[in-house]
């Protein structure tokens, strides 16, 4: 990424992130969540004019992410549920624009690449593998390779079909499925696919029949098939093509299945995670601890403490101060508006009277936690400044802890 004469203005250059229900299939309790990923700043990146690689993990810590929604049909989901669904659109996005003073300029992108964690059964790393195939000059390996479609990613079968297609795929450990997703190969495509699955490895029961869709509308990403609701335990699966919608040859994208039982190697890293716990008492301390459980026995982790609000007042914490020049300085946050419509602002001065304070800023109206910022100016040179977050709803005011920077030397 390169910064073209870029000024900010006091806004930052954020990853975002929109997830949906698969809308095109089942308009039934159809869902929409907004997050932001505030946890890695790109602003930083633009302000030499020189390009950079810039690699980051979207990592899974309620702390790292900003939750938008709540207007324009967007409900909650939890960072998990959004995060692992099969739709979601990917933005950078420009937040907390002053719209009398915008950041000018322009950014270049080149050579985005987006790693991600399929969670396919058929995957041999969560213990999926290929017991048999039909010939052809393409390598079977390509429909469970992670990717919907596109160059050296589909399947084609021989020419000239005379007669029904079978894939047979075996799991590790026993599985039961759930959901079964099979995208179209846009140049040579099938129609009707059989899915069957057997307990044994010997007998199979025929489990759901497909009609995939010749094209995909607006584009490919939407030609596929899938059945959900499905409760089936299997040691193997097959795939039978049908059909085809051209006769010289049939093919596939993606075969994608999902259930439960199967063992999926996570990262060799710190691995994050969380969960929503509900119907607690307000104004209540509790207790709590992660618990991990492995081959290799259980491991409680450290207790922890938290305190429920006894008040929809809301919640402001101070966070760190960077991008300091001798005038000006960037300073941050994490608020909760608690279900009503809040503002936030930073006071900031020599001393903990502080005296001065950044214009107030929208600070959303949702149950969730989100990271905002501030550009103080006008400061003085080599100056130690205090400052804090406030947050203000009907319910009251919250003043975040106390935080320093020093400003640079010189202008």
């Amino acid at each position: 990424m390169r910064g073209n004469d870029w000024k900010p203005n006091g806004s930052e250059l954020l990853w975002w992130t929109q997830s949906q229900s698969n809308i095109e299939k089942d308009n039934t309790g159809w869902r929409r969540a907004n997050w932001a990923y505030t946890g890695f700043n790109l602003t930083d990146y633009l302000m030499d004019g020189k390009w950079h690689k810039v690699e980051y993990r979207l990592l899974n810590d309620t702390s790292n992410w900003t939750y938008t929604g709540g207007t324009g049909g967007y409900v909650y989901w939890s960072i998990d549920r959004a995060q692992a669904h099969l739709n979601n659109d990917f933005f950078h996005m420009e937040a907390f624009i002053d719209v009398k003073n915008p950041p000018t300029g322009s950014i270049d992108f080149d050579e985005f690449e987006v790693a991600y964690r399929n969670y396919s059964l058929l995957l041999p790393s969560n213990g999926g593998k290929l017991v048999s195939a039909p010939p052809s000059a393409d390598k079977p390996a390509r429909l469970t390779d992670g990717w919907r479609h596109g160059k050296g990613h589909t399947w084609r079968s021989a020419e000239n079909p005379a007669g029904p297609l079978e894939f047979v795929y075996s799991f590790t450990d026993p599985v039961t499925i759930h959901t079964v997703q099979l995208h179209q190969n846009p140049e040579w495509p099938a129609k009707d696919v059989e899915v069957l699955t057997s307990a044994d490895g010997k007998a199979f029961t025929p489990l759901t029949k497909l009609t995939l869709p010749e094209k995909g509308q607006p584009n490919a990403n939407w030609a596929f098939a899938i059945k959900r609701g499905l409760s089936a335990k299997a040691r193997q699966l097959k795939i039978r093509i049908m059909s085809g919608y051209r006769a010289k040859d049939w093919g596939l994208g993606e075969i994608e299945v999902f259930g439960t039982g199967a063992t999926m190697l996570p990262d060799d890293d710190l691995y994050y995670v969380n969960t929503d716990v509900e119907n607690l008492k307000p104004g209540t301390l509790y207790h709590y601890r992660l618990v991990a459980t492995s081959s290799q026995g259980t491991r409680p982790g450290e207790d922890r403490i938290f305190t429920t609000p006894a008040t929809n007042q809301p919640i402001a914490e101070t966070g760190q101060a960077s991008r300091i020049k001798a005038s000006t300085a960037k300073v941050e946050g994490r608020m909760n508006a608690l279900g009503q419509a809040a503002k936030f602002y930073f006071e900031y001065g020599p001393d903990t009277r502080y005296g001065s304070k950044t214009p107030p800023a929208d600070g959303g109206l949702q149950i969730t936690p989100r990271t905002v910022f501030a550009n103080p100016d006008g400061l003085k040179p080599a100056t130690v400044y205090h400052y804090r977050l406030v947050a203000v709803n009907k319910s009251g005011t919250t003043y975040g802890g106390d935080g320093m920077f020093t400003t640079a030397a010189g202008r």
